[in-house]
């Protein structure tokens, strides 16, 4: 016996709970009440029940758990029954279910209700005649009729030449729980579509979910399919899972099942599986079954969080779920659900003790052998699922569901990632994932955006209603699915800076690698390795930009080996560009570019022959087309002069971190890369596409009194050791390119430049004769510029009234997401008003000044070489503090009873009066001290915490504090939030 203490209003006629009705006459109800937040003597209530009766709580927005009452403590142990001298366990007004942490906070309870149950024998004979017991028709393969999903006749005969579509439903459900929105309502028609293209033959497989396996369920549906048969499964949760092991028997080169499957099978409790398994191991190598579709709604492939718990959570979310759908109480699934909900909870199952559901859990030996690596199927797959997002009538139970299970997206029962799981596929992987406040998993074929495309996987696989999987299915992220319209986009390439693409040796990634670089990775990008391709985007750099424009385009990454000549990436991009005018052009869509630093370059350079412009004029055929630099190069950069002399932090900063190669080592591997010398500037006191200049400067850099020492990170002006010439022919071919780029047309009417800013910038180097030795290379920077491109260089003189800044760094121009919405204006547009088109006013030095060279101030990380690589602002890295949410409740009540902190306000120069003194009264008089001491708050911003001692909770003050804010008559609201954090 459990002696429950409620505070609240307790009902003289106990109320019997909606879940009870699913055994009549077996349900005796005991209590029901309404949960008061305030508390005192007088809402007091014990109530005596059994340890094995069933709670009914339900919680703020409706949202109802069902529990034992032996297990009510141990969930959610309450503060009276430890400390305060009580005799009984007293229920919390609010559940701390999840993190606070993670912003939602507690659960207040509204009501409660409790009832004894009488249920005879285990769970397994409970379940087999309540719940699977209730499949209208019984267990098995039926043909499918016109009039609704429960209208299942026997198979009959079949044409073995042409496709079967197979209906698998979910757990504890039906073909019509599962499908039946398939024949409702106005989307009715879409039955009839199936019904016609498949000649009906259109079957449905009812089977038991609970109490057997899906392995077993998998064996029954093979044996009652024909040798050969042509098959088209379409699948609903848990029924996915049967359609997997079906799928396995188009395994590459091998047999559907072999001995690494049996062994997870080993165990002795397995046995009914693995003879399962064993038998369909034969079974589907003799059946030889062609799997030519399969449409695989919301499968918990991967296993689902839900599923890997306690099963009264888990079925106390699926009631709930049930019950927010209008009418679903009358539907026999609902009667099954809640049947099973208060066996479970009544009889304490284990998920082991019901085989279908404990298959689901992440852990299961199923879930392992459907997902083990390198294991391909020729199956088709196409994958439906979502994600519940927005306020919508299920926000609270999602809110609840978060806290209880997930940490990613769901739809109220899967993980989303989950539903890609499952082994790899030979062939394209199709899908669609649904997103906002429309979307749970009990109406796929019920809300027209998924049913829709269920039918056209099957009927139209040739429609363009699915996107292709890209990517393994254990790589997807959420940004690859929100992606939701499906009809043709425009196209952006897009393309990064110098050092801005990710190259690779062979199978292994070198830059940006952090841990290649400090192995002496750079040695391995060395213009005589012949095995180095780009691999992608420096994902901190353009990662952001990219999802921003994969909302509204179709973006195509342009990666390229920037070591090696602008000459060889822009042959490259015309290859690209024609494919996706073909591609564009097929919908009337426009292609635009965005090219980054020395990207622009690249696209300059292909458009600089008679087929670039050739190609510019087709691209510029449809209205939309646009180029948009930014930061781009134009006139080079003496930033990269000054790399090369050993003035730039990254080389500096690359030798502390590689611990196999020398400063001066690490600069001529630099100096050798083509793509570097050809972004040389093409103006300046010297010229850098000259051998004699790049002498000169040598001479006059080297420190005498010194010496020459190449494993010298540089300490003063001078770089302290003779750093590398220049190749004079490559110097010559760099000069050749130049003047390439300088004849590429520029068109104002499609061309746009974005420009940054930054407090420096070189723009000159010159050589003072009369400086001392060591100091007599000059670099001369001016704050017109982003850092590394001046604005009179960078920006073509037809574009200057095509010019926008963004005040960011040259590194950060594709990387500051307050000014995505302004470059999609200009790639969509031409033009925004969200940049100005004046650079911002800046204070310090007018004109030029010397630019002292920048020393690393401690061992670098990994943001302190890409920084310094993309010349870029170092990211914060820290961890975000999760953002807390504050809920704001109206009581009545008595203060006396509240189990938060109290916070009072006061007025400057006023008495304490009303609730304060009340208060004031239940801390014996400390409020009033503190004023008589002057120590009470008044003016703005000052805050006094009172807190209560053990004496004071004992006679029912709250254990906790008592704060007391400064307030004035005009105090805003931002000034009590700053006190609130106070």
């Amino acid at each position: 016996m459990t002696n429950i203490i409620i505070h609240g209003r307790l009902d003289l006629t106990p109320s019997i709970s909606d879940v009870a009705k699913s055994f009549p006459g077996q349900v005796t109800p005991k209590y029901s009440a309404q949960i008061q937040l305030a508390r005192d003597v007088t809402s007091a209530h014990r109530l005596d029940i059994a340890d094995d009766d069933i709670v009914e709580l339900e919680l703020e927005g409706g949202v109802r758990l069902w529990q034992r009452a032996d297990t009510l403590q141990a969930d959610f142990p309450s503060v009276a029954s430890r400390g305060a001298a009580v005799d009984g366990y007293a229920l919390p007004s609010v559940l701390p279910l999840g993190s606070v942490r993670r912003g939602v906070g507690p659960w207040v309870i509204k009501g409660l209700k409790v009832f004894g149950i009488d249920l005879a024998g285990d769970i397994t004979d409970i379940v087999s005649s309540k719940v699977e017991g209730a499949l209208k028709p019984a267990p098995g393969l039926y043909r499918c009729g016109i009039s609704s999903a429960a209208d299942l006749k026997p198979v009959g005969k079949l044409d073995a030449t042409k496709p079967v579509v197979v209906f698998i439903h979910g757990t504890g459900s039906t073909t019509d729980g599962s499908f039946g929105g398939l024949w409702e309502g106005g989307s009715g028609a879409r039955y009839d579509e199936l019904d016609k293209a498949y000649d009906g033959q259109v079957l449905a497989f009812q089977h038991r979910t609970l109490t057997q396996s899906p392995v077993e369920n998998a064996l029954e549906l093979a044996d009652k399919l024909p040798d050969a048969a042509r098959l088209h499964l379409v699948s609903h949760s848990r029924g996915g899972l049967v359609g997997e092991i079906l799928c396995r028997a188009m395994l590459q080169s091998r047999s559907p099942f072999d001995d690494g499957d049996f062994e997870l099978f080993s165990a002795p409790e397995r046995k009914r599986d693995l003879d399962a398994l064993t038998a369909l191991r034969k079974l589907l190598a003799d059946k030889k079954f062609q799997i030519e579709r399969f449409v695989r709604v919301a499968c918990p492939a991967r296993g689902t969080t839900l599923a890997d718990g306690r099963l009264d959570r888990y079925l106390s979310i699926i009631v709930n779920m049930l019950e927010q759908i209008p009418g679903f109480k009358l539907n026999p699934v609902y009667d099954a659900a809640s049947a099973l909900l208060l066996a479970v909870v009544k009889k304490r199952t284990d998920p082991q003790e019901l085989p279908g559901l404990e298959a689901q859990m992440p852990t299961s030996p199923l879930v392992r052998v459907l997902n083990r690596p390198g294991q391909a199927t020729g199956a088709d797959l196409h994958v439906v699922g979502g994600d519940l997002a927005g306020d919508t009538a299920w926000s609270t139970l999602k809110a609840l569901v978060t806290d209880l299970y997930y940490r990613e997206d769901n739809d109220l029962v899967v993980n989303t990632p989950s539903m890609f799981g499952g082994a790899e596929r030979t062939g394209v992987i199709r899908y669609w994932i649904d997103t906002g406040g429309s979307v749970d998993h009990f109406h796929y074929f019920r809300n027209a955006d998924t049913a829709s495309r269920v039918v056209a996987a099957l009927v139209h696989p040739d429609a363009d209603v699915f996107h292709p999987l890209e990517k393994k299915p254990s790589e997807i992220t959420p940004e690859d699915y929100r992606k939701r319209t499906i009809a043709p986009q425009p196209i952006v390439i897009v393309l990064p800076g110098i050092m801005g693409s990710t190259l690779k040796a062979g199978d292994n990634s070198v830059w940006m690698n952090f841990l290649a670089l400090a192995a002496g990775g750079l040695a391995d990008l060395d213009m005589s390795a012949a095995n180095i391709e780009p691999s992608g985007l420096v994902a901190d750099s353009y990662q952001r930009l990219v999802r921003y424009l994969s909302q509204t385009h179709e973006v195509i990454p342009f990666p390229y080996d920037w070591r090696k000549t602008i000459t060889d990436a822009a042959d490259r991009l015309r290859a690209l560009l024609e494919q996706a005018l073909s591609k564009a052009e097929a919908h009337d869509q426009p292609v635009r570019i965005i090219a980054h630093s020395m990207g622009g370059l690249v696209v300059r350079a292909m458009l600089a022959d008679a087929d670039g412009q050739k190609l510019w004029k087709r691209m510029c055929a449809n209205p939309g087309a646009r180029f948009v630099m930014l930061g781009t190069p134009n006139g080079g950069s003496h930033a990269i002069t000054s790399m090369l002399i050993g003035r730039d932090a990254l080389v500096k900063k690359l030798a502390l971190l590689d611990f196999r190669h020398a400063y001066g080592d690490l600069l001529n591997y630099i100096t050798r890369f083509f793509g570097v010398l050809e972004l040389l500037p093409y103006k300046g006191t010297l010229d850098a596409y000259e051998p004699e200049s790049w002498q000169a400067l040598q001479v006059q850099d080297l420190a005498a009194q010194r010496g020459i020492g190449k494993s010298q990170v540089a300490t003063s002006q001078s770089a302290g050791f003779a750093w590398l010439l220049p190749d004079a022919d490559q110097l010559s071919e760099a000069r050749r390119v130049r003047d390439l780029i300088r004849t590429s047309p520029v068109d104002p009417e499609r061309m746009i430049y974005v420009a940054g800013c930054a407090d420096a910038t070189a723009v000159d180097i010159t050589i003072d004769p009369s400086a001392p030795a060591g100091q007599r290379v000059v670099v001369l920077a001016s704050a017109d510029g982003d850092g590394r491109v001046p604005w009179a260089t960078g920006i073509p003189p037809e574009l200057n009234a095509r010019t926008y800044y963004i005040d960011a760094v040259h590194g950060d121009l594709a990387d500051v997401p307050e000014s995505f919405p302004a470059l999609l204006d200009l790639l969509t547009l031409g033009v925004t008003t969200k940049l100005p088109q004046a650079p911002p006013v800046r204070r310090g030095a007018a004109g030029t000044f010397v630019l002292r060279p920048e020393l690393p101030t401690m061992f670098p990380d990994e943001q302190d070489i890409l920084s310094s690589a993309m010349g870029s602002s170092r990211r914060d890295v820290s961890a975000k503090e999760p953002e807390r949410k504050v809920k704001i409740r109206m009581v009545h009540g008595n203060l006396s009873g509240a189990e938060t902190p109290v916070a009072i306000g006061h007025y400057r120069g006023d008495t304490i009066v009303s609730a304060e003194a009340y208060m004031d009264r239940q801390l014996g008089g400390r409020l009033r001290e503190a004023q008589r001491l002057r120590l009470y708050p008044g003016e703005l911003n000052t805050v006094r915490l009172f807190l209560n001692d053990q004496e004071l909770c004992e006679r029912g003050a709250h254990p906790g504090a008592i704060g007391s804010i400064g307030q004035h008559f005009r105090q805003r609201g931002h000034d009590l939030c700053a006190c609130a954090r106070r």
